[in-house]
């Protein structure tokens, strides 16, 4: 049996439920800032090629997916439309596992996002080229709703991120159906072998059926043609920052990618990679000290770079953070728990830092746009260190 020093505490769940506990009407999440609103949109897709290796009965292997892309149209935005934050069930698991902290109903299911209206369309003359790609991927256990404040407010700079849900991994993850699928005990190296292998092949294969008209079709309602996913750019947070290096040793679709805050596995920390990658850690915490950063950062060929935020903890880099801020309980003192897994950041500032940084490095790798942040300290986030 191993600890997989990559996973949220449970602690962080367990007094963010407790937290919210108390909350009896909608709380929204704060609009994005960037100068689009966005579209939310759920889908599941079935790979037909390969069986679930997690799953008991051998079935085909299915994740679930959810898409955040801009809107260009403002007259599609008015009014904005509220959604539930986390579907119901899953909600309801979140208050069940924690009830031994004195979690009562009606906790995550209170929380709502802000989006454009169900049918919004993309924009009357979108080709499958207009906006880039952005994949991401959740930390181990975690469900990618709590990274939707981030996943919008990059979608919110003009593009599609698409956040996906690794069934098996991830606590619980809700189809549309209502069927639930629960974590496997992935506790050795062999099986976390296995789970990273399989998190890689999800991504490859919903780059494929991106590339697929009849797909893009049921998941993004209003676009009738394939999008392009000949460079894509992919971040993640924990397993899911392994996750975008393992997938990138296997699919050169994906043009660069960033690690928030995860130990790599895998071959790729031998055999590294040629494409920009960039490491963004927690305080305290360099190459030098986390895991075995600096033995991949040694074989990483291309473009690199490695950031420090300043008041942060591992779960920083998730939505947890912003949702106690918007209860009042941020920021947090040092000495207190809290603070020890989500860091003394604020939420709303922590978002805005992180989602900052990830912006200027997609917009770097699929526009080819230099952002001076990524080059030299900003004044505008003093809270960033550049390491090297």
């Amino acid at each position: 049996m191993i600890s997989i020093p990559i996973t949220i505490h449970l602690g962080a769940f367990a007094i963010l439920t407790l937290l919210l506990s108390t909350v009896q009407s909608t709380i929204l999440i704060p609009k994005p800032n960037g100068p689009y609103n966005t579209r939310i949109t759920n889908a599941k897709l079935v790979d037909q090629t390969r069986l679930d290796p997690f799953a008991p009965n051998r079935t085909q292997r299915a994740i679930m997916v959810t898409v955040f892309y801009p809107i260009k149209t403002p007259s599609e935005c008015d009014p904005l439309h509220t959604m539930d934050y986390m579907p119901l069930a899953t909600a309801q698991f979140w208050d069940s596992e924690f009830a031994d902290y004195g979690v009562n109903n009606a906790t995550l299911e209170n929380f709502g996002i802000s989006a454009c209206r169900p049918n919004a369309t993309i924009g009357p003359t979108y080709d499958g080229n207009d906006q880039p790609i952005v994949i991401f991927s959740p930390g181990m256990t975690v469900s990618r709703q709590l990274y939707s404040a981030m996943a919008q407010m990059v979608a919110s700079h003009g593009y599609i991120v698409i956040t996906i849900d690794h069934p098996y991994d991830a606590y619980i993850v809700e189809f549309p159906d209502g069927t639930l699928v629960h974590a496997a005990n992935i506790t050795t190296t062999a099986q976390t072998d296995l789970d990273l292998a399989t998190r890689a092949q999800d991504v490859t294969f919903l780059l494929d059926q991106l590339s697929a008209n009849d797909t893009v079709r049921g998941v993004i309602p209003g676009i009738s043609c394939a999008l392009n996913v000949s460079q894509v750019a992919m971040f993640g947070h924990s397993l899911g920052g392994a996750t975008t290096a393992a997938a990138m040793l296997h699919d050169r679709r994906i043009a660069g990618g960033l690690n928030m805050d995860g130990t790599f596995y895998g071959p790729v920390v031998k055999l590294g990679l040629d494409r920009p990658f960039l490491l963004f850690n927690h305080v305290n915490s360099t190459r030098l000290t986390y895991g075995n950063w600096a033995e991949t950062w040694s074989h990483l060929r291309g473009w690199k770079l490695e950031l420090t935020l300043a008041g942060s903890q591992h779960a920083t880099f998730s939505d947890i953070p912003l949702a106690i801020e918007l209860l009042g309980y941020s920021p947090f003192d040092s000495t207190s728990a809290l603070a020890s897994v989500l860091g003394t950041l604020d939420g709303g500032r922590a978002l805005d830092v992180v989602a900052a940084y990830v912006v200027a490095f997609v917009d770097f790798v699929l526009k080819g746009v230099e952002s001076e942040i990524l080059e030299r300290p900003s004044p505008l986030y003093p809270e960033m260190t550049i390491v090297s």
